[in-house]
């Protein structure tokens, strides 16, 4: 693949940064940074000696070295690690470093692998970066610990790190999968350019996971890349791509789907997908023959058929329409439905007189329900009238509701009262029928009344469904009564907040981070994580709001991964938290930043009485001026 060839030629030019140096210190700064260091390498504490040894990595000189391969043997992992850093930092015994770091990664727990990927491999040089995840990789076979580190570099991972997972293609299939899920979980473009190497590859066993990858990005370079699998021989491939591309108007994946919706030999439910489709976005590809052949066919789903007659419709062919209103003005009811669903999707105007006899008229309820679709469809004023009319005199409870429903499509302003005033019924389900209808919409003139069925509502799902449609519509209305809901979450909450605006949904996530119920801050935080930036946000948000030490813990971690220098104020308040363990995370989130402009907050740390503190600040003073 393409990144193999880059990292040959980048291994076989050496280091792009050489052993580090810590010439700039001031001459006067040097000799008690050194007798700090050898201070630290007698402490019997392993904070103090693990970020001992990492300081002596940097000043690098050969004194240091019996110390470092003492390290290598230390019973803690602390101690391990610092030293394989050291001795790559500092040039010497290189091979033996990275097989030490290559093994804490393959057979260390998960939170010696998140100190290992979120502040030692990213802090040194890119030779060794490269060297130790690809060693790594090859080594684990525990599908838990590859997950951890392909969701880390697929995420914050950036040049020749990240690039290691374009080793994809060499994996076998159920670590493939890891690889795959990870790229596209992420939603990175950087992940187009894998996409691409295995969609090209010779073995077709790898043209799915391309695949995969590109339509979970989904941008105009991913999509381009999918078009060679347009003629795979793996038909299930060739759909899937087939729709992806489709909807955005490919004309040879249209026709493919095309072909699909006509083949009565394919499954059904692939063909109504196809139908859909068609109907909603290319229904002029199909004559009226074609389609009424498929219309035609027996032992057909009933949904199947109206979705078939639905598509009819949508053709707004002459011949089409006469067939179908000659349906609706039948004798049997099954076909007034199909001519019904056809009549829905014509756009034409001049049938809303004809459906909304059937609405109107008592009859069958199912005819009735398909009539009031039919007229929602067809949409403007005058149906949105007779629906409203319809809507006063109807009493059954299912009629009413899809009337309501119906009102919301027709897409006329005068839909919006009708609709409000099923807000003050006494029927539930009309009530919700209402809310979410008017969700639909969209208007914020009709916050006030949602904002009233929030509040004295009898029903806690009708409070709940109208509280997220009032954030939907008014935000600032509400936000705050949606998170005083947030104690007792109803099922299918998420599916309800998806639709909230990024920011509020941020929100909520912190709030329910911060519950009493340890399953719903279990919950929320695979949730946050399973954001394609890993939750930044919020998790910037947990490192000091978070109740629970473990949440700050793992946001601290997942902020230190970023390694974006703005951060540095939120790694200071950090250190003067009053759990000493959070302190110590904040000392070393900033260390690892190496940035020069905190030269100062460190200095006022070099003689503290704390020698684990007292230590992070020589090593941080000598970073910055060895980077």
């Amino acid at each position: 693949m393409r990144f193999k060839a880059g990292v040959a030629v980048f291994l076989m030019a050496g280091s792009l940064v050489s052993s580090a140096t810590y010439a700039e210190v001031p001459e006067e700064e040097r000799e008690a940074l050194v007798n700090t260091v050898r201070e630290g390498l007698a402490s019997e504490d392993v904070g103090v000696r693990s970020w001992a040894v990492r300081a002596a990595g940097l000043i690098g000189e050969r004194e240091f070295r019996t110390e470092f391969d003492a390290g290598t043997e230390n019973a803690e992992a602390a101690v391990r690690i610092a030293s394989a850093w050291s001795m790559l930092t500092a040039g010497y015994h290189e091979r033996q470093a990275r097989e030490l770091l290559v093994t804490e990664i393959v057979e260390g727990d998960a939170p010696t692998r998140t100190v290992l990927l979120t502040r030692i491999l990213p802090s040194l040089d890119d030779e060794h970066h490269v060297a130790v995840l690809e060693d790594a990789l090859e080594g684990i076979s525990d599908l838990s610990a590859l997950r951890q580190v392909t969701d880390h570099l697929a995420r914050f991972a950036s040049g020749h790190a990240y690039e290691v997972l374009d080793r994809v293609d060499e994996v076998p299939a159920d670590q493939r999968a890891v690889y795959v899920d990870s790229i596209a979980n992420a939603g990175r473009p950087e992940g187009c350019g894998i996409a691409e190497s295995l969609i090209d590859s010779r073995n077709a066993d790898l043209h799915a996971d391309g695949a995969r990858i590109a339509i979970a990005l989904n941008t105009a370079e991913c999509r381009e890349h999918l078009d060679p699998l347009l003629a795979s021989t793996d038909a299930g491939l060739a759909q899937r791509v087939g729709f992806h591309l489709a909807r955005f108007g490919n004309v040879d994946a249209l026709g493919r789907v095309k072909d699909l919706a006509l083949n009565p030999e394919m499954p059904e439910d692939s063909r109504m997908a196809a139908l859909t489709l068609l109907r909603d976005s290319a229904a002029h590809l199909l004559s009226f023959d074609e389609i009424s052949a498929v219309v035609a066919e027996d032992g057909r789903s009933d949904a199947f058929v109206e979705r078939a007659y639905e598509t009819m419709g949508a053709t707004q062919s002459a011949e089409a329409l006469t067939y179908l209103r000659g349906l609706v003005d039948g004798m049997f009811a099954d076909e007034r439905m199909n001519g019904l669903a056809g009549i829905g999707y014509s756009g034409d105007g001049s049938d809303v007189a004809l459906v909304q006899s059937i609405v109107s008229n008592p009859g069958e309820e199912a005819l009735r329900m398909r009539a009031a679709r039919a007229l929602g469809n067809l949409g403007g004023d005058e149906a949105a009238a007779h629906l409203s009319a319809a809507l006063r005199r109807a009493r059954s409870e299912s009629v009413r509701g899809e009337i309501i429903r119906a009102l919301a499509r027709t897409g006329s302003a005068e839909a919006v009262q009708p609709i409000t005033w099923e807000l003050s019924s006494r029927t539930e389900s009309a009530v919700l029928a209402a809310v979410e209808a008017l969700a639909e919409i969209g208007d914020p003139n009709v916050a006030s009344q949602i904002e009233s069925v929030a509040t004295n509502n009898r029903s806690p799902i009708v409070r709940w469904k109208a509280t997220v449609v009032l954030a939907t519509i008014d935000e600032a209305a509400g936000r705050i009564r949606l998170l005083q809901m947030l104690d007792r979450l109803p099922e299918g909450w998420e599916a309800d907040v998806a639709g909230l605006s990024q920011p509020l949904q941020d929100e909520i996530d912190v709030q329910l981070l911060r519950h009493s119920n340890p399953g719903v801050r279990d919950a929320a935080l695979m949730r946050v994580r399973s954001r394609p930036d890993g939750g930044l946000a919020v998790m910037r948000e947990m490192v000091v709001n978070a109740n629970n030490i473990d949440i700050r813990r793992q946001a601290i971690a997942t902020v230190t991964a970023a390694g974006d220098r703005a951060d540095a104020q939120l790694f200071q308040q950090l250190t003067t938290d009053p759990e000493r363990s959070i302190r110590f995370q904040g000392y070393a989130a900033l260390a690892e930043l190496g940035d020069p402009a905190n030269a100062e907050f460190f200095g006022s740390y070099l003689a503290s009485a704390d020698a684990t503190v007292k230590m992070i600040a020589t090593y941080a003073t000598l970073r910055m001026h060895a980077d």
